[in-house]
This record gives structure tokens, C-alpha cells and sequence, in this order.
């Protein structure tokens, strides 16, 4: 698994955008990332199977056994599983950890090299009861109790007051945790705490729009400093006075200019993503958009893929964007870059999501950009407008 990570990795500086063949070297970038059935055929290797990986049969017969083992019933077209760009659900791929005998450490490991998704949520209370099943590496029919008879509980939005409670906190608590039975009550006594999540998320990600929007942030600063270029036509449609949330976020991604037209009139880009062939489907999945944004900001809660790639695309912008206002230039040092992945991780460990890794296509996106000498124009003019461009190109 290591060797694949270590392969991505390397390929972040070996494309590079001054390449004749760039295009082409970034369309052959996005078939080498392993889909789930790709991925999870090393997991079973490492775990004892020495089948023909072509026999999807043989495979799936190989995990349904460790399902009967445990006692529990499998999931139905596992088949699926191995096909075409199919992922699983959180809950699914806990139970597989689960059924594997996985440990805590090798669930994370799990779900975030495997499944792609982030590790273990404990401000959840499917995934508390998950947690301590693995790590007390309980019975099958105590868990399956234990989630049968969780709480209802329903959504609602962070309160404004100081008794919001963090996923740190109670992490911390869980870990505490020594039984299955203190658990229990752990949850019970305690559901008002899982009526809402995001808590350090969404204050980091209001944070940092903070300073990046408004007539003294970062962007309009970057608008001054720099030449924002028109719409084609010539027509400017006021973009480069309008600060709303819609016309700072397609300064963060690099859609304008006079060679791009009004990205999306449904105020979202996502045809423009799935037009070209320049970027993975996983990479495309929950790409940060407007609507998310906004809803971040007005305090609604989206979903945990969607929050962290909003807070990796706004941490970006807003280290590398700060750094050229103050410094007057985009290029950067090796120091500054390496700098400004930190920043991202750091961001993403506080919210409790797992750093960035080469091999999920999102992030690889950003790694690639934090290898060239001017991130913000490799990721916004080397690789979303290209992406724009491509896509006019299949309609």
C-alpha cells in the first residue's frame, strides 16, 4: 500500500505544466489512481488471499467468510464492489473493519487509504459504538445491540452559546472508556452532544472566510494587487467589485478571465467538472461549491467529505493568496510551499479529518499544485481552466 502512496507522491513533481505533453500527462494521471475494488484487493492480499484477483467470485466468497465468522450477515452485491468506480458508505466500511478484526489504528489506516473517507467521527453515535466494539474487540451480537438501540436524535444547527461541545473533548472522553456497558451510558447520558457536529470545522472554515472575504480581505486585496481579468467580452458584470460569496469563490478556483465565459448560470460548476477528463470522479464528488460554502457560513451542516474539501480549497487560497498580497509576487519558496501544506494539515487534524494524502485524487490536486514554484496559478490556470477549457471542448 505504501508503494502506491509513494507512487502518487512522486508523480506530484514529475508533471509539471511547462511539459509539452502536459495535458495528456495529467488525463494518464487520473487512470492510475486505484478505484475502491483496485484498493481493496491489496487489503485482501495483505489479509491472506492468494486467488486470482480477476475472480471477482473467489473474492467476494474470501470476504463473506470472514463475515460468517463473525456471525454476521453480508452485504448484498459485494460483487459491486469491484466494478467501475463504486465506493462503500461509512457504515459499511466499518462493519468490514469490524469483520476483519481490524484494530483501531488499522481501521483509520482503513478508511482513509482504502475507502478514502475519514477516520473515526466520535461526535457520531453509530461510530463511537464502532470504535469501542474494535477496540474492545467485542462480539458482533453486542455491537449489533448496541446500534440497534442507539438514541434518535434529531439534526440541528451549532449553538451560538458557550456549551457547544467539540469532537476533541469528547474523543477524549470516549478514549476513556474502558467497557461496553460504561459506553452505553456514555451515550445516554450525553445525546443533547450529538445533535450537531463540524464544531471546529465550521468555526475554522468561518475563520478563514473571514479573511478572506469583505472589502479589506484577502481576495479583494489580491484583486488590487494583481490584474483580475474580465469575463469574455469585455464585460466585466461587476466581478471585479461584487465580493459575494459566488465571485470569491470562482477567484479561488481560477474561473474567470477573458478567455472564460460565466462558468455555470445555475451557479455551480459541476457540468464544467464532469464535461472533461482531466480530473477523477472522486476528485469531482463533493468538489467544493458555492451552495456548501454558503451553507458552512450560515451554520448548516453538510457532509463530512463535502467540509473537508472545503476546508483544504479555502486554506490554500487563503496561506498562498496572504502570503503574494503581502510579499507583491505568486511564486513561492520550497519553504512557503512545504509551509502552506502544514497549515492544510494542521487545519485538517484541529477539525478532525486525516492529512492530506497522495493517493486520493482531491488531494493529489493540491500536492501537485504545492510542487510548482507559483501554486495558485499551477492549480487555478494550469489545472481548473484547463479543466474549463477541456470540457468546452466535448460539448
Amino acid at each position: 500500500m505504501e508503494e502506491y502512496t509513494d507512487r502518487m507522491l512522486a508523480r506530484c513533481s514529475e508533471i509539471t505544466p511547462y511539459d509539452d505533453n502536459y495535458l495528456e500527462e495529467l488525463r494518464c494521471q487520473m487512470e492510475r489512481f486505484r478505484n475502491f475494488g483496485e484498493a481493496l484487493d491489496i487489503f485482501l492480499i495483505e489479509k491472506g488471499y492468494t486467488g486470482s484477483l480477476d475472480d471477482v467470485g473467489s473474492k467476494t466468497d474470501f470476504i463473506k467468510e470472514r463475515y460468517r465468522v463473525r456471525g454476521v450477515m453480508p452485504p448484498r452485491n459485494m460483487s459491486k464492489w469491484f466494478s467501475g468506480d463504486i465506493n462503500i458508505n461509512k457504515s459499511t466500511a466499518l462493519q468490514l473493519s469490524f469483520v476483519f478484526g481490524l484494530g483501531v489504528e488499522e481501521t483509520e489506516d482503513f478508511l482513509r487509504r482504502i475507502c478514502l473517507s475519514r477516520g473515526f467521527d466520535l461526535h457520531d453515535m453509530e461510530e463511537i459504538v464502532y470504535y469501542m466494539a474494535i477496540k474492545m474487540k467485542t462480539d458482533y451480537k453486542t455491537l449489533q445491540m448496541m446500534l440497534e438501540n442507539l438514541p434518535d436524535v434529531d439534526v440541528q444547527r451549532i449553538p451560538d452559546n458557550d456549551t457547544v461541545f467539540y469532537t476533541g473533548d469528547i474523543a477524549g472522553e470516549v478514549k476513556n472508556i474502558s467497557s461496553m456497558e460504561e459506553t452505553v451510558v456514555y451515550i445516554s447520558e450525553n445525546v443533547e452532544r450529538f445533535v450537531y457536529k463540524h464544531v471546529t470545522a465550521t468555526k475554522m472554515l468561518k475563520r478563514m472566510w473571514l479573511k478572506i472575504s469583505g472589502e479589506n480581505g484577502i481576495a479583494a486585496a489580491e484583486r488590487r494587487a494583481f490584474q483580475v481579468e474580465l469575463p469574455e467580452g469585455g464585460k466585466s458584470n461587476g466581478f471585479e467589485t461584487s465580493l459575494s460569496v459566488w465571485t470569491i469563490y470562482l477567484q479561488m478556483i481560477g474561473l474567470y478571465g477573458p478567455n472564460v465565459r460565466k462558468a455555470a448560470g445555475g451557479r455551480n460548476i459541476r457540468n464544467i467538472l464532469t464535461d472533461s477528463g482531466l480530473i477523477h470522479a472522486f476528485a469531482v464528488y463533493c468538489y467544493p461549491d458555492r451552495d456548501g460554502l454558503e451553507k458552512v457560513i450560515n451554520g448548516v451542516r453538510i457532509s463530512d467529505e463535502r467540509m473537508r474539501k472545503l476546508l483544504i480549497l479555502l486554506s490554500f487560497y487563503e496561506y498562498l493568496a496572504g502570503k503574494a498580497v503581502a510579499c507583491g509576487g505568486r511564486m513561492v519558496s520550497g519553504r512557503d510551499a512545504e509551509n502552506c501544506r502544514l497549515r492544510i494539515n494542521d487545519i485538517l487534524l484541529s477539525s478532525g479529518y486525516q492529512t492530506l494524502y497522495a493517493g486520493n485524487p482531491y488531494d493529489w490536486i493540491f500536492l501537485f499544485a504545492l510542487e510548482n514554484d507559483d501554486p495558485l496559478t499551477t492549480f487555478r490556470e494550469d489545472f481548473m481552466q484547463e479543466i474549463y477549457f477541456d470540457s468546452q471542448s466535448q460539448r
